[in-house]
Protein backbone atom coordinates (compact mmCIF):
# COMPACT_ATOMS: atom_id res chain seq x y z
CA UNK A 1 0.00 0.00 0.00
CA UNK A 2 1.28 3.26 -1.10
CA UNK A 3 2.03 5.83 1.96
CA UNK A 4 -0.73 7.81 0.26
CA UNK A 5 -3.52 5.31 0.79
CA UNK A 6 -1.79 4.73 4.40
CA UNK A 7 -2.50 8.65 5.24
CA UNK A 8 -5.93 8.15 2.99
CA UNK A 9 -7.30 5.46 5.63
CA UNK A 10 -5.80 6.88 8.65
CA UNK A 11 -7.72 10.04 8.30
CA UNK A 12 -11.02 7.63 7.27
CA UNK A 13 -10.24 6.11 10.44
CA UNK A 14 -9.34 8.79 13.21
CA UNK A 15 -12.61 10.60 11.12
CA UNK A 16 -14.60 7.67 11.86
CA UNK A 17 -12.98 7.29 15.74
CA UNK A 18 -14.08 11.02 16.41
CA UNK A 19 -17.52 10.93 15.21
CA UNK A 20 -18.22 7.89 17.46
CA UNK A 21 -16.81 9.19 20.35
CA UNK A 22 -18.64 12.92 18.99
CA UNK A 23 -22.10 10.88 19.14
CA UNK A 24 -21.47 9.37 22.53
CA UNK A 25 -21.13 12.29 23.73
CA UNK A 26 -24.30 13.52 22.24
CA UNK A 27 -26.50 10.76 23.54
CA UNK A 28 -24.57 11.29 27.07
CA UNK A 29 -25.90 15.37 27.51
CA UNK A 30 -29.48 14.13 25.74
CA UNK A 31 -29.81 11.39 28.78
CA UNK A 32 -28.57 13.88 30.97
CA UNK A 33 -30.80 16.28 30.13
CA UNK A 34 -33.82 14.22 29.63
CA UNK A 35 -32.74 13.02 33.36
CA UNK A 36 -32.59 16.96 34.22
CA UNK A 37 -35.96 17.24 32.85
CA UNK A 38 -37.58 14.99 34.53
CA UNK A 39 -36.49 15.66 37.59
CA UNK A 40 -37.55 19.45 37.08
CA UNK A 41 -41.24 18.15 36.17
CA UNK A 42 -41.35 17.10 39.87
CA UNK A 43 -40.43 20.07 41.31
CA UNK A 44 -43.07 22.60 41.92
CA UNK A 45 -43.98 25.76 39.71
CA UNK A 46 -43.41 28.90 41.76
CA UNK A 47 -44.94 32.61 40.96
CA UNK A 48 -45.56 35.24 43.32
CA UNK A 49 -47.57 38.45 43.51
CA UNK A 50 -47.07 41.94 44.26
CA UNK A 51 -49.81 44.83 44.98
CA UNK A 52 -48.89 48.63 45.82
CA UNK A 53 -51.61 51.02 47.36
CA UNK A 54 -52.29 54.32 47.66
CA UNK A 55 -55.31 55.24 48.95
CA UNK A 56 -56.85 59.00 50.13
CA UNK A 57 -59.87 58.68 52.15
CA UNK A 58 -62.21 61.63 53.68
CA UNK A 59 -63.48 60.37 56.48
CA UNK A 60 -60.14 58.65 58.02
CA UNK A 61 -58.10 60.20 60.30
CA UNK A 62 -55.12 59.03 58.14
CA UNK A 63 -56.13 60.72 54.80
CA UNK A 64 -53.09 59.38 52.89
CA UNK A 65 -51.70 55.74 53.08
CA UNK A 66 -49.14 53.72 51.29
CA UNK A 67 -49.18 50.35 51.94
CA UNK A 68 -47.75 47.19 50.39
CA UNK A 69 -51.25 45.19 50.11
CA UNK A 70 -49.91 42.07 48.90
CA UNK A 71 -46.99 39.93 48.35
CA UNK A 72 -47.44 36.29 48.19
CA UNK A 73 -45.13 32.85 46.80
CA UNK A 74 -46.92 30.35 44.79
CA UNK A 75 -46.26 26.71 44.57
CA UNK A 76 -47.83 24.86 42.18
CA UNK A 77 -47.32 21.35 40.91
CA UNK A 78 -48.80 17.69 39.86
CA UNK A 79 -48.21 14.10 41.74
CA UNK A 80 -48.59 11.58 38.62
CA UNK A 81 -51.59 12.13 36.50
CA UNK A 82 -54.79 12.60 38.28
CA UNK A 83 -53.00 14.17 41.62
CA UNK A 84 -52.15 18.03 41.84
CA UNK A 85 -51.25 20.47 44.75
CA UNK A 86 -51.19 24.56 45.60
CA UNK A 87 -49.94 26.11 48.39
CA UNK A 88 -49.71 29.70 48.39
CA UNK A 89 -48.35 32.24 51.44
CA UNK A 90 -49.13 35.81 52.47
CA UNK A 91 -45.86 37.99 53.55
CA UNK A 92 -47.68 41.32 53.71
CA UNK A 93 -48.56 42.55 57.54
CA UNK A 94 -47.99 39.03 58.68
CA UNK A 95 -46.77 35.61 57.44
CA UNK A 96 -49.30 33.24 56.82
CA UNK A 97 -50.76 30.36 54.45
CA UNK A 98 -53.55 31.33 52.23
CA UNK A 99 -53.82 28.20 50.09
CA UNK A 100 -52.77 24.70 50.53
CA UNK A 101 -54.40 21.69 49.25
CA UNK A 102 -54.40 18.48 47.20
CA UNK A 103 -56.25 17.62 44.46
CA UNK A 104 -57.67 14.75 42.88
CA UNK A 105 -59.02 13.85 39.56
CA UNK A 106 -59.94 10.66 38.68
CA UNK A 107 -62.05 11.50 36.04
CA UNK A 108 -61.87 13.86 33.13
CA UNK A 109 -64.94 16.32 34.68
CA UNK A 110 -64.98 15.36 38.42
CA UNK A 111 -62.48 16.10 40.72
CA UNK A 112 -61.87 15.65 44.94
CA UNK A 113 -60.05 18.74 46.96
CA UNK A 114 -59.23 19.03 49.92
CA UNK A 115 -57.54 21.56 52.69
CA UNK A 116 -57.60 25.06 52.46
CA UNK A 117 -59.03 27.22 49.34
CA UNK A 118 -61.51 29.76 48.81
CA UNK A 119 -65.27 28.99 49.65
CA UNK A 120 -67.43 27.85 46.83
CA UNK A 121 -69.53 31.20 47.21
CA UNK A 122 -70.46 34.00 45.12
CA UNK A 123 -69.00 34.70 41.26
CA UNK A 124 -66.47 37.50 42.76
CA UNK A 125 -65.31 35.57 45.65
CA UNK A 126 -63.39 33.32 43.19
CA UNK A 127 -61.50 35.73 41.13
CA UNK A 128 -58.18 36.51 42.12
CA UNK A 129 -56.53 40.30 42.43
CA UNK A 130 -55.09 40.39 39.22
CA UNK A 131 -58.26 39.65 37.86
CA UNK A 132 -60.55 41.55 39.52
CA UNK A 133 -61.87 44.89 37.71
CA UNK A 134 -61.49 46.60 41.28
CA UNK A 135 -59.64 47.14 43.66
CA UNK A 136 -61.58 45.69 46.42
CA UNK A 137 -64.36 43.68 46.46
CA UNK A 138 -68.12 44.32 46.51
CA UNK A 139 -69.60 45.12 49.67
CA UNK A 140 -72.29 42.39 49.59
CA UNK A 141 -69.65 39.71 49.30
CA UNK A 142 -66.71 41.05 51.58
CA UNK A 143 -69.57 41.02 54.21
CA UNK A 144 -71.70 38.16 53.32
CA UNK A 145 -68.30 35.69 51.92
CA UNK A 146 -65.68 35.24 54.96
CA UNK A 147 -63.56 38.23 53.69
CA UNK A 148 -64.39 40.45 56.36
CA UNK A 149 -67.74 38.80 57.62
CA UNK A 150 -70.18 40.67 59.94
CA UNK A 151 -69.48 37.46 61.83
CA UNK A 152 -65.93 38.20 62.74
CA UNK A 153 -64.49 36.13 60.47
CA UNK A 154 -61.67 37.64 58.25
CA UNK A 155 -60.35 34.68 55.87
CA UNK A 156 -59.66 36.40 52.04
CA UNK A 157 -63.03 34.22 51.25
CA UNK A 158 -61.77 31.12 52.24
CA UNK A 159 -61.82 28.05 54.39
CA UNK A 160 -60.60 24.28 55.15
CA UNK A 161 -62.98 21.68 53.91
CA UNK A 162 -63.60 19.16 51.82
CA UNK A 163 -64.85 19.96 48.36
CA UNK A 164 -66.34 17.62 45.10
CA UNK A 165 -66.58 19.61 41.50
CA UNK A 166 -66.80 18.85 37.63
CA UNK A 167 -68.81 19.77 35.02
CA UNK A 168 -71.23 18.38 32.68
CA UNK A 169 -72.45 19.21 28.84
CA UNK A 170 -69.90 19.91 27.14
CA UNK A 171 -70.16 22.40 24.28
CA UNK A 172 -67.81 24.45 21.81
CA UNK A 173 -65.11 24.79 24.15
CA UNK A 174 -67.32 25.53 27.22
CA UNK A 175 -69.17 23.57 29.85
CA UNK A 176 -73.06 24.53 30.36
CA UNK A 177 -73.43 23.53 33.94
CA UNK A 178 -70.15 23.99 36.56
CA UNK A 179 -70.36 22.97 39.91
CA UNK A 180 -68.47 22.81 43.34
CA UNK A 181 -69.98 21.53 46.46
CA UNK A 182 -67.84 21.28 50.36
CA UNK A 183 -68.32 20.65 53.91
CA UNK A 184 -65.89 23.32 55.55
CA UNK A 185 -64.74 23.80 59.14
CA UNK A 186 -66.17 27.31 59.14
CA UNK A 187 -63.53 29.34 61.03
CA UNK A 188 -61.75 30.44 58.29
CA UNK A 189 -58.20 29.99 57.79
CA UNK A 190 -55.37 28.24 59.52
CA UNK A 191 -57.73 27.61 62.55
CA UNK A 192 -59.18 24.59 63.70
CA UNK A 193 -62.95 23.91 63.59
CA UNK A 194 -64.11 24.67 67.55
CA UNK A 195 -67.32 23.03 67.16
CA UNK A 196 -68.85 19.20 65.89
CA UNK A 197 -70.53 20.25 62.69
CA UNK A 198 -69.33 21.37 59.58
CA UNK A 199 -70.92 23.99 56.98
CA UNK A 200 -71.66 23.75 53.48
CA UNK A 201 -71.10 25.81 50.96
CA UNK A 202 -72.11 25.21 47.11
CA UNK A 203 -71.97 27.17 43.79
CA UNK A 204 -73.38 26.00 40.54
CA UNK A 205 -72.98 27.69 36.89
CA UNK A 206 -75.05 27.62 34.40
CA UNK A 207 -73.72 28.62 30.88
CA UNK A 208 -76.52 28.58 28.34
CA UNK A 209 -74.35 30.52 25.72
CA UNK A 210 -70.55 30.95 25.72
CA UNK A 211 -69.36 33.88 27.48
CA UNK A 212 -72.78 33.96 29.79
CA UNK A 213 -73.28 32.75 33.19
CA UNK A 214 -75.90 32.68 35.38
CA UNK A 215 -74.98 31.26 39.10
CA UNK A 216 -76.44 30.50 42.54
CA UNK A 217 -74.29 29.82 45.47
CA UNK A 218 -75.56 28.92 49.14
CA UNK A 219 -73.22 29.01 52.49
CA UNK A 220 -75.10 27.32 55.58
CA UNK A 221 -73.31 27.00 59.40
CA UNK A 222 -72.02 27.85 62.26
CA UNK A 223 -69.15 29.70 63.88
CA UNK A 224 -68.50 29.69 67.74
CA UNK A 225 -68.20 27.25 70.03
CA UNK A 226 -70.97 24.40 70.94
CA UNK A 227 -73.67 26.54 72.72
CA UNK A 228 -72.65 29.88 72.04
CA UNK A 229 -72.12 29.72 68.07
CA UNK A 230 -73.99 31.70 65.69
CA UNK A 231 -76.08 30.64 62.28
CA UNK A 232 -74.75 31.97 59.24
CA UNK A 233 -76.87 31.19 56.13
CA UNK A 234 -75.97 33.09 53.00
CA UNK A 235 -77.46 32.97 49.47
CA UNK A 236 -75.93 34.32 46.33
CA UNK A 237 -77.74 34.77 42.65
CA UNK A 238 -75.39 36.09 40.06
CA UNK A 239 -75.16 36.88 36.06
CA UNK A 240 -71.88 37.32 34.51
CA UNK A 241 -71.21 38.07 30.58
CA UNK A 242 -67.83 38.48 29.72
CA UNK A 243 -66.05 38.08 25.87
CA UNK A 244 -62.64 39.49 27.36
CA UNK A 245 -64.05 43.03 25.63
CA UNK A 246 -67.18 43.47 27.37
CA UNK A 247 -67.78 42.64 30.92
CA UNK A 248 -70.71 42.83 32.64
CA UNK A 249 -71.54 41.30 36.25
CA UNK A 250 -74.35 41.44 38.98
CA UNK A 251 -74.71 39.67 42.12
CA UNK A 252 -77.34 39.64 44.53
CA UNK A 253 -76.80 38.40 47.95
CA UNK A 254 -78.88 37.78 51.14
CA UNK A 255 -78.40 36.17 54.66
CA UNK A 256 -78.68 36.09 58.33
CA UNK A 257 -75.54 35.92 61.04
CA UNK A 258 -77.57 35.10 64.39
CA UNK A 259 -80.79 36.85 64.24
CA UNK A 260 -79.32 39.90 61.93
CA UNK A 261 -80.34 39.79 58.87
CA UNK A 262 -78.47 41.19 55.58
CA UNK A 263 -78.95 41.73 51.89
CA UNK A 264 -76.19 43.73 49.41
CA UNK A 265 -76.27 43.80 45.33
CA UNK A 266 -73.72 45.23 42.58
CA UNK A 267 -73.74 45.70 39.33
CA UNK A 268 -70.87 46.06 36.99
CA UNK A 269 -69.88 46.93 33.90
CA UNK A 270 -66.65 47.99 31.83
CA UNK A 271 -65.39 47.64 28.34
CA UNK A 272 -61.55 46.88 26.87
CA UNK A 273 -59.97 49.06 24.44
CA UNK A 274 -57.22 47.81 22.09
CA UNK A 275 -56.64 45.36 24.95
CA UNK A 276 -54.91 47.67 27.25
CA UNK A 277 -57.58 50.32 28.78
CA UNK A 278 -60.38 49.08 30.86
CA UNK A 279 -62.95 51.61 32.25
CA UNK A 280 -65.30 50.58 34.75
CA UNK A 281 -68.30 52.07 36.58
CA UNK A 282 -69.99 49.96 39.52
CA UNK A 283 -73.15 50.41 41.75
CA UNK A 284 -72.59 48.95 44.99
CA UNK A 285 -75.36 48.63 47.87
CA UNK A 286 -75.32 46.97 51.42
CA UNK A 287 -77.74 47.30 53.99
CA UNK A 288 -76.52 44.94 57.16
CA UNK A 289 -79.96 45.04 58.96
CA UNK A 290 -82.40 44.84 56.14
CA UNK A 291 -85.21 46.37 58.74
CA UNK A 292 -83.05 49.28 59.68
CA UNK A 293 -82.82 51.82 57.12
CA UNK A 294 -80.00 53.23 59.03
CA UNK A 295 -77.27 50.90 57.83
CA UNK A 296 -77.97 51.18 54.59
CA UNK A 297 -74.82 51.81 52.56
CA UNK A 298 -74.84 53.09 49.00
CA UNK A 299 -71.74 53.87 46.74
CA UNK A 300 -70.83 54.40 43.32
CA UNK A 301 -67.55 53.95 41.47
CA UNK A 302 -65.69 55.05 38.56
CA UNK A 303 -62.17 53.14 37.48
CA UNK A 304 -59.53 52.46 34.93
CA UNK A 305 -57.40 49.56 34.66
CA UNK A 306 -54.54 49.70 32.10
CA UNK A 307 -52.51 46.52 31.43
CA UNK A 308 -49.00 47.68 30.95
CA UNK A 309 -48.19 43.90 29.77
CA UNK A 310 -49.89 40.01 30.84
CA UNK A 311 -48.31 40.34 34.36
CA UNK A 312 -48.59 44.11 35.12
CA UNK A 313 -51.49 45.79 36.02
CA UNK A 314 -52.23 49.78 37.14
CA UNK A 315 -55.45 50.66 38.68
CA UNK A 316 -57.50 53.38 39.58
CA UNK A 317 -60.63 53.76 41.33
CA UNK A 318 -62.93 56.87 42.49
CA UNK A 319 -65.87 55.87 44.33
CA UNK A 320 -68.80 57.99 46.56
CA UNK A 321 -69.99 56.34 48.97
CA UNK A 322 -73.63 57.11 50.32
CA UNK A 323 -73.82 55.98 54.82
CA UNK A 324 -77.18 56.81 56.72
CA UNK A 325 -75.42 57.01 59.90
CA UNK A 326 -72.74 59.35 58.81
CA UNK A 327 -70.88 61.83 56.56
CA UNK A 328 -70.86 61.01 52.94
CA UNK A 329 -67.53 60.36 51.53
CA UNK A 330 -65.19 59.82 48.82
CA UNK A 331 -62.10 57.29 48.56
CA UNK A 332 -59.77 57.58 46.13
CA UNK A 333 -57.45 54.52 45.70
CA UNK A 334 -54.43 53.85 43.21
CA UNK A 335 -52.99 49.81 42.44
CA UNK A 336 -50.37 48.62 40.93
CA UNK A 337 -50.13 44.76 40.89
CA UNK A 338 -47.29 42.15 39.54
CA UNK A 339 -47.01 39.05 38.54
CA UNK A 340 -43.88 37.07 38.22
Amino acid sequence: MRNKDIAVAALIFAGFTFSVKAQDKTEEFENRLIKLENISSKLPRISGQLNLRYQYRENNEVKHNLDVRRARLDFRGEIGTKFDYRAQIEFASNVKLLDGFVKWKPLGNFYVQGGQYKLPFSIENQYSPFNMETIDYSLAVNYLSSLEDISGIKSSGRDVGLMVGGNFFQKNGYSIIEYSLGLFNGNGINTSDNNSTKDFSGLVYINPVKYLSLSVSHYNGNSGTAGNSIERVRTGYGLRYDDKKIVVRSEYIHGKTGHLKSKGVYVLAGYTFIHKLQPILKYDYFKRDKHSAATKVNAALVGINYFINRSLKFQVNYSYTDVKTSSDYSHVAVQLIALF
